[in-house]
């Protein structure tokens, strides 16, 4: 039985992490290397080249999930190991494989010291190799490479143990390729699955936010799922290094350790403690660890923080997929053979943490723990949608996705359903149509609209039997909305994607009006937006005008030359734009020049008067005296006299 401390499940609060860094990271560069070592392993003992997995360039930029999946393999094992599942996807949903990224995490091929930088930095222990790689739905991370870009060198004199070094280098490792992954596929999250230490490895990028891909600010992982991962570590010897060849002096059997047979100080990996070989010691190794250096920072005798120690966040939904084998020799109680079921479940590592539960039950002499990665059933459970509405899958408008109905976790099976959330964004005010399609005909399944307060504001039923699609429209304000698919649970259901896509508005029909299309030159008027199917943004053209252009729904523009002038408005909502011209549309006159004349001398004595009057032919006339609407008046006074007047133009 493992007895560690549980942590706090923390809440993702950036601001309140101290030693967080925020530089950027420095790229690295690919290695070059002969073109068939992607696609043919290193010859094995016989010679032979096995051929590998390979995205397809007629697939290519294909992508049906919301998020790309990226696959972690585990100790002493590659990539390979997930070709069950991953062709199993390919034929029965139509998934795509983007390419895989191969990792060299001892290029410098020394033991003794450890590091995480980079080819062509001298003594680097890292590298990444040229590759293949499109947009799609998922990828794998392959640490079992060889000095010169081999796959698996399986003992060659290229073979580094690159698959058994240390958990921090895979974590650096998987940065760069979750980087990668994002830049290709134009998402924003990805979906991290590892097996065993693959696990690890991903935890160990998720909970050190140094390693981000935008670092202290954004991890962009939206689930992590792990397969026989040992949370707690494991002390199995028999199975753990013999039967599965692992070198016990390794820096990954160092990590993996739960406790040290010579010191019984707890791993200082996953528990915390002072890199040490006092501490570190295995009695029945015979040999000290190549190395103690945890952290890779190059020194020794450094107090770690362990990895169940450090912040997990809550802004991401968590999988546990467990292996209980029955008949494996093993000293774990249970489990798989080489992790212990404890061990495997996150849950009991952290408080508050409430990872879904699955379990693969079967009989074997030794171990079924290599046998996970091929186990569908399991591996497709621990891939469903979160089943909570913060941590729904963001989606977008006129993208077909594809979601899978699975049995619920052995820790939550208090409904009959499964439930998968998804989140998208109406900028405006709008009818959105929601499509849900290719479910099979003997189940059950709706199709809901919850608003941002989890009100159900649209629903769809498909009952078993009918037509296999629901469809309907439903009118939505701007805000934040998710659409929740419910399918009825059966043992099978799995075997089936449904498909979704969610239509936007129709695209706005441009329509204006103003105010006065007749004015005198330094005249002002007022444009009124009258578009159908409610636009969010408006772009006005107004040669001539001041200003020439705006953004305003309603602007005033403002013209001071004479001339007829063109108006243009292109309206836009999330269907689209649409735009109209009136050509001509404002007529600008020049402004009246008049003369006022007198009828008779404008000096004379008192008590005489004089006609003063203004052109014939106006609509108007204002007299500064107060007289309106006569072309001339009558003055005793001495005093300036001015009077407005205007016609069909201003």
């Amino acid at each position: 039985m493992i007895k560690k401390p549980k942590q706090t499940f923390a809440l993702l609060l950036i601001l309140s992490l101290s030693n967080i860094l925020f530089a950027q990271h420095v790229r690295p560069i690919l290695k070059s290397r002969p073109v068939d070592y992607e696609y043919l392993a290193a010859p094995d003992s016989l010679g032979d080249r096995a051929s590998l997995k390979m995205p397809s360039a007629s697939r290519a930029n294909g992508q049906v999930l919301p998020y790309p999946i990226i696959f972690v393999h585990g100790l002493n094992s590659n990539s390979e190991t997930w070709n069950a599942t991953t062709n199993a996807m390919d034929a029965q949903y139509g998934l795509n494989f983007g390419g895989r990224f191969d990792f060299c995490l001892n290029y410098d091929g020394n033991y003794s010291l450890a590091n995480t930088n980079y080819w062509p930095t001298p003594n680097a222990d890292m590298t990444i190799f040229n590759g293949t790689w499109y947009s799609s739905d998922y990828y794998y991370v392959n640490f079992d490479v060889g000095l010169d870009g081999s796959f698996h060198p399986n003992g060659s004199g290229y073979d580094v143990k690159s698959n058994q070094q240390a958990i921090v280098k895979q974590g650096v490792a998987l940065s760069e390729a979750i980087n990668r992954v994002l830049q290709l596929t134009g998402r924003d999250k990805v979906v991290l699955m590892g097996h065993s230490m693959g696990g690890l490895a991903a935890r160990e990028y998720l909970q050190n936010p140094s390693l981000w891909v935008e670092p202290g600010l954004q991890h962009h992982v939206a689930k992590l799922v792990t397969t026989g991962t040992p949370h707690g570590g494991s002390n199995e010897v028999t199975g753990g290094v013999i039967l599965s060849g692992v070198d016990c002096q390794s820096e990954a059997y160092r990590d993996l350790r739960t406790t040290y047979s010579g010191s019984n100080a707890d791993g200082v990996y996953l528990f915390g403690g002072l890199e040490s070989y006092s501490v570190m010691d295995l009695t029945f190794c015979l040999a000290s660890f190549y190395n103690i250096d945890v952290n890779c920072n190059g020194l020794s005798g450094n107090n770690i923080q362990g990895l169940d120690q450090k912040n997990l966040y809550n802004d991401l939904d968590y999988s546990c997929i467990i292996g209980e084998c029955s008949g494996c020799f093993s000293s774990s109680t249970t489990g798989d053979g080489f992790v212990s079921d404890v061990s495997a479940n996150l849950n009991n590592y952290y408080t508050g943490l409430n990872a879904n539960l699955f379990h693969y039950y079967a009989s074997a002499t030794f171990e079924i723990h290599t046998d996970l990665t091929s186990q569908i059933l399991q591996n497709m459970e621990g891939l469903d949608e979160p089943d909570q509405y913060n941590l729904a899958y963001g989606i977008d408008f006129n993208t077909t996705y594809e979601g899978f109905v699975t049995t619920q976790a052995s820790n939550n099976i208090n409904t009959p359903n499964d439930f998968d959330e998804y989140k998208f964004i109406v900028p405006s005010n709008s009818n959105v149509t929601a499509d849900v399609w290719n479910f099979p005909s003997t189940s059950d399944f709706e199709a809901r609209i919850v608003n941002s307060n989890y009100q159900t504001v649209g629903t769809a039923f498909h009952a078993s039997g009918s037509l296999q699609s629901i469809s309907f429209t439903q009118t939505l304000n701007a805000g934040t909305y998710f659409l929740e698919i419910l399918g009825a649970q059966a043992p099978s259901i799995y075997l089936y994607n449904f498909e979704l896509t969610l239509s936007p508005p129709s695209p706005p029909v441009a329509s204006l009006s103003v105010s006065n299309a007749n004015i005198c030159s330094g005249g002002c008027v007022n444009f009124t937006d009258h578009s159908t199917n409610n636009p969010d943004s408006w772009l006005w053209s107004f040669p001539g005008g001041t200003p020439a252009t705006s953004t305003s729904q309603n602007p005033i523009v403002c013209y001071n030359t004479a001339g007829n002038y063109d108006v243009t408005l292109t309206a836009t909502n999330a269907g689209g734009n649409n735009a109209t011209t009136q050509t001509n549309y404002i007529h600008v006159t020049g402004s009246p020049n008049i003369t006022i004349t007198s009828q008779g001398p404008i000096n004379f004595c008192d008590g005489g008067t004089v006609v003063i009057t203004a052109p014939n032919g106006y609509n108007t006339y204002s007299w500064s005296n107060g007289t309106n609407n006569t072309t001339g008046i009558t003055v005793s006074y001495t005093g300036y006299y001015s009077v407005t007047v205007s016609n069909n133009n201003g």
